[in-house]
């Protein structure tokens, strides 16, 4: 079995298994991030490096550019086994005759190369007249049969098509020579990331051996800035998955990923731009997060992390106005039953004074700390309503005083805080400068390091 992590153990395993150039095999349900999570490091490590980061589907033409680090998605279940090694091409192994033979020194000791006086300027001399010699040092070459010493002649490997080129050549053999597929780097920095590897046919799987643990494939070697990843679902996930050979299996490290807590979500979801609704909604309901169950027949659309990224793409384009057309197509990714729990959470800002009320009394409107579902709404609101102003500071100081009330009026809770400012981050990527120098977000940060030193105490 696997050593099962979180996403945060699994980013520092995947930081040192490109240090130390090793394969590893991120296993786990479907639609939990594991690639999400390979692409997060990635960008991590091309920071550190101080290069740009790319994704090859993206800019082919970075590939081997050593200012960029790559990051190559390469699925073997839409490969031949054939694609992997690349086309062959047939060289032929030629020795010419037209004053290209040399002698090519074979000695490399020092005891292997021999001082010879030779005759110096022969071409000047007459017959009888004084000779003048010097001394050189020359290798040591191999006797033929005879004693006496032999010439290495210069081969070449040229392409056949250009044989005729060298009218004069003698071939001593022809031979073949892969091509890779340009989707292999040979020079610069990256990860090379087989992702869903096991959805593969067993011959696609046996012709990464090589690749996984030699780094190389015939004549192609892997650049030593490149380390290699793959991951894949379990066979419990029905995910018609290969069983990997044996062999192949002692090729990889491991570890399985487990399914991200809400925390760790409602993090991610802060730089991914999330629509607040849904964040609101999976902190209302955690085990809403992930219901993804193999077994359930006739299910097609279930609650998983990708398929509330779905919805939120839903709502950023459509909005929450019309909420019956929210119901129709949120349930097309997570399902009916779903959908109308999270169409019934929207609905439920009708139980709530005016939204422009707490923009304008943020810390005197009423609202009762109590009942959580009516408090994540009208947080979820209020992030919307910032986001359909386009960041106006009018909008975004009342939300802070609200946040701020969340710190310190008693029957609050202060962990909702983060979450509010986490949603307002989803939708202004900008929010860390305009807070930094906010006097009320210094006072959300003052009481919110007082609550966690409580709740450490």
């Amino acid at each position: 079995m696997a050593r099962t992590v979180s996403h945060e153990e699994c980013s520092m395993i995947i930081r040192v298994c490109h240090q130390i150039q090793r394969p590893l095999f991120i296993k786990g349900p479907p639609a939990i991030g594991k690639s999400d999570l390979v692409r997060q490091v990635a960008m991590k490590l091309a920071e550190e490096a101080g290069l740009e980061y790319v994704e090859y589907k993206d800019n082919p033409s970075a590939i081997n550019d050593p200012t960029k680090f790559v990051l190559i998605d390469l699925r073997l279940a839409q490969l031949d086994p054939s694609d992997l090694r690349g086309i062959p091409w047939v060289y032929a192994l030629i020795k010419t005759n037209d004053g290209l033979i040399e002698e090519v020194p074979i000695a490399i000791d020092e005891d292997e190369f021999e001082s010879v006086e030779v005759e110096k300027n022969p071409e000047l001399h007459t017959p009888g007249e004084h000779k003048e010699y010097e001394v050189k040092t020359i290798p040591k070459l191999p006797p033929d049969k005879d004693g006496e010493q032999i010439k290495r002649h210069k081969i070449l490997k040229v392409p056949v098509s250009v044989l005729q080129q060298y009218p004069d050549a003698e071939i001593i053999e022809l031979v073949t020579r892969w091509s890779p597929p340009s989707d292999l780097p040979v020079a610069g920095s990256g990860i090379i990331f087989l992702d869903e590897m096991n959805l593969a046919a067993e011959l696609n799987l046996k012709a990464a051996y090589q690749l996984i643990l030699r780094r190389c494939l015939g004549e192609y070697r892997v650049p030593k800035g490149y380390s290699i990843f793959a991951a894949g679902n379990r066979m419990e996930d029905m995910a018609s998955v290969t069983p990997m050979p044996s062999p192949l299996k002692s090729r990889f490290l491991w570890v399985t990923l487990r399914s991200p807590s809400v925390e760790a979500w409602t993090e991610w979801a802060g730089t991914a731009g999330i629509h607040p609704w849904v964040i609101g909604y999976i902190n209302f309901k955690a085990v809403a997060l992930n219901q993804f169950d193999p077994n359930a027949m006739g299910v097609d659309a279930q609650p998983t992390p990708r398929t509330w990224e779905f919805v939120s793409d839903i709502l950023n384009k459509i909005g929450t106005d019309d909420l019956n057309m929210v119901r129709l197509m949120v349930s097309t990714a997570v399902g009916l039953e779903v959908a109308n729990e999270f169409h019934n959470f929207i609905q439920m800002r009708e139980q709530l004074p005016p939204i422009e009320s707490y923009l304008k009394d943020p810390m005197g409107t009423r609202i009762d700390f109590r009942n959580t579902s009516i408090v994540w709404t009208l947080l979820s609101a209020l992030a919307e309503r910032y986001r359909a102003s386009k960041y106006d500071n009018k909008i975004l100081n009342p939300c802070l005083q609200f946040c701020l009330r969340l710190t310190t009026d008693e029957a609050a809770r202060s962990e909702m805080a983060v979450v509010f400012l986490t949603m307002l981050r989803a939708v202004d990527p900008n929010l860390k400068n305009r807070i930094s120098r906010n006097k009320i977000f210094h006072q959300i940060s003052d009481n919110l390091v007082l609550f966690v030193g409580k709740e450490f105490s």
